[in-house]
């Protein structure tokens, strides 16, 4: 059997017709990541969440090589707000196809643990209100790109064991906690610079403070069984730290 070598036109023919299926196929791709991402928004506004996106129509006229890129289509809500009505963990699936990289949910009243959001590889920006069945934070290390976290009206806290895990954390408020008598398990987070307390009525040891290198801002409102011993023996420690305790308002 004869086996002929193909001539440099038929090479080049080849070719073409590779780069027009890879790039068919490109297109392919492309369409349905902008299909998805409009049918998750869609579905996300249906549901009354709030979205702050990023149009990614305007980065494909800034540069059209991002038309072929997967994150311009799944990587644009930069933040999304779950009002009180609603209940996120009925939708987890749209949660990691909106993939947000703030998420702020305003009564998370049957979250149990932090795995529910451990799909969205992007979350850095943390509110969680009213979320009375959570007992403690221990899961909220499977969400370690996290640089600001807010847990208001978590009853049944007791402690922040997990958070140490954070090693991005930068800013950390925590309010209406009743049963979190310290701060045990923020310390040694090298990046922490900002705590802000309110309404922790139970919390009396703030020695975990005393253990941030990067501290400049804490912010404490009625927080009123901290001593006044406890907020010196921080001040001597952080000279140059912005440390302010308001324990006669409410």
């Amino acid at each position: 059997m004869n086996l002929t070598t193909p001539t440099p036109a038929k090479k080049k023919r080849r070719v073409w017709l590779w780069l027009l299926a890879l790039l068919g196929m490109a297109f392919g791709y492309a369409g349905w990541w902008a299909y998805d991402a409009n049918e998750a928004r869609w579905e996300a506004k249906m549901l009354g969440w709030q979205l702050v996106y990023t149009d990614p129509y305007e980065e494909i006229q800034a540069n059209w090589k991002m038309a072929f890129k997967k994150e311009t289509w799944t990587e644009g809500v930069t933040f999304l707000r779950v009002p009180r009505r609603s209940d996120p963990l009925q939708h987890t699936k749209l949660l990691e196809r909106l993939n947000p990289q703030g998420v702020l949910i305003e009564h998370a009243h049957r979250l149990n643990d932090f795995s529910v959001l451990e799909g969205l590889r992007r979350l850095d920006y943390l509110v969680i209100g009213n979320a009375n069945d959570l007992t403690n934070v221990d899961t909220i290390q499977s969400l370690p790109l996290l640089k600001f976290v807010k847990l208001d009206g978590c009853a049944q806290i007791a402690n922040l064991n997990g958070i140490k895990q954070l090693s991005l954390l930068e800013s950390i408020w925590i309010s209406n906690c009743p049963l979190l008598t310290n701060l045990d398990g923020i310390e040694g987070l090298s990046k922490l610079n900002t705590v802000t307390l309110s309404d922790c009525t139970e919390l009396k040891n703030v020695d975990a403070l005393k253990n941030l290198p990067a501290l400049k801002y804490v912010e404490s409102v009625f927080c009123p069984k901290v001593t006044k011993e406890s907020i010196d023996a921080l001040r001597a420690t952080h000279p140059k730290a912005k440390i302010t305790f308001f324990h006669d308002i409410h």
